[in-house]
């Protein structure tokens, strides 16, 4: 009888999350920053249906983010781990584990020097590196990239100036679980920028706005010995300033506070990733301009230099092919600058 009781609750139990996990109505995993995917399209006839459908019971398997935490903290207190899946904590701030691969930083040198010779050989072009949060922590795991494996590469390949603002930054100028730097601690290096390449610098009034809870990039891999960030945003006196996003073929807001409510709170700026947008500001009082390669790192950094520019083209060669920059109506005396984060520079795979 004990045996059948046991077996009839086993059942019932696993009864119940299947008709949890299909009926599941989460669209959004905030512990994982992603879209969940949706129920797919019937098709018996499809192989792709049944793989499809894997996926939608992976995703919306009942106490899934139960079921990570558990497994996380099982690494860590069980089996002892150092690292979860390469994501390690030191005093309140998660690091991920990113091996040196100078063949790729050699691959974007050559990019970013052809695209200078092509589309800018009569521009002034500078180029920055951002160095991770990993170069500011003591303790850091033995074969970790550090940016001084690629500053040298970056001096002596590219054929425009490196604009060095480490010494800008610290390990208080980053998130605790993202690999993003916080905005309200960039104001020196947005002024340091600016005149690093000879323009004038027009500092944005701004008042410092916080989005409770942040959870970055890191969390979902760490040990949860590590509180969720608030991030950070400036907001300022925009209405002179309008910004138009190629993909959308619409304007987009500077600060999109309907980010709230998506995976991923860093799209927070500029309406999170985007191939091409170009930034005017009408209440400019010098009449700069300034085209923007970038990744997401510039997203943070780039409302604050609004106020020193008329107008900023910004271009993400993730999503725009760089074959079509002549398509672009870009200004011809505009300055360019090329920045990017040091996992962008060691990963560089992803420029078009």
């Amino acid at each position: 009888m004990y045996k059948k009781i046991t077996l009839l609750i086993v059942v019932i139990i696993v009864l119940s999350m299947s008709v949890l996990t299909v009926f599941s109505n989460r669209t959004i995993s905030y512990l994982e920053r992603r879209y969940l995917d949706t129920f797919p399209k019937v098709d018996l006839a499809d192989p792709d249906f049944y793989e499809d459908l894997d996926d939608y019971l992976s995703d919306h398997l009942f106490f899934r983010d139960e079921l990570i935490t558990l497994r996380n903290l099982t690494n860590r207190y069980l089996f002892h781990f150092k690292d979860n899946d390469g994501v390690y904590s030191k005093d309140g701030y998660l690091f991920d584990i990113l091996k040196f691969d100078a063949e790729s930083v050699s691959d974007l040198i050559l990019k970013t020097n052809e695209l200078k010779d092509s589309y800018f050989s009569d521009r002034e072009v500078y180029f920055i590196g951002i160095p991770r949060k990993n170069d500011y922590s003591e303790l850091y795991h033995p074969s970790d990239l550090r940016f001084d494996d690629i500053r040298q590469l970056l001096i002596d390949g590219l054929d425009m100036p490196l604009i060095d603002i480490s010494g800008l930054l610290s390990l208080d100028s980053y998130y605790h679980t993202d690999i993003h730097w916080r905005q309200d601690k960039l104001k020196d290096v947005a002024r340091y920028i600016v005149e690093a390449i000879g323009d004038i610098y027009v500092p944005v009034t701004t008042e410092a706005r916080e989005v409770y809870p942040f959870y970055g990039s890191l969390f979902s891999k760490s040990f949860y010995d590590v509180n969720p960030d608030i991030l950070y945003y400036l907001e300022g006196d925009f209405n002179g300033v309008r910004v138009y996003d190629l993909e959308k073929d619409s304007e987009v807001p500077v600060y999109d506070k309907e980010a709230t409510t998506h995976p991923d709170l860093y799209d927070i700026y500029l309406d999170g990733p985007s191939a091409y947008l170009r930034i005017e500001n009408e209440d400019a009082k010098i009449d700069q301009r300034l085209i923007v390669f970038r990744d997401s790192f510039a997203s943070s950094l780039l409302p604050l230099l609004i106020d020193s520019y008329s107008r900023i083209d910004v271009i993400d060669l993730r999503y725009f092919d760089a074959s079509l920059i002549e398509s672009l109506d870009l200004d011809d005396k505009a300055k360019v600058l090329f920045i990017y984060g040091s996992e962008f520079i060691d990963q560089s795979g992803a420029l078009r």
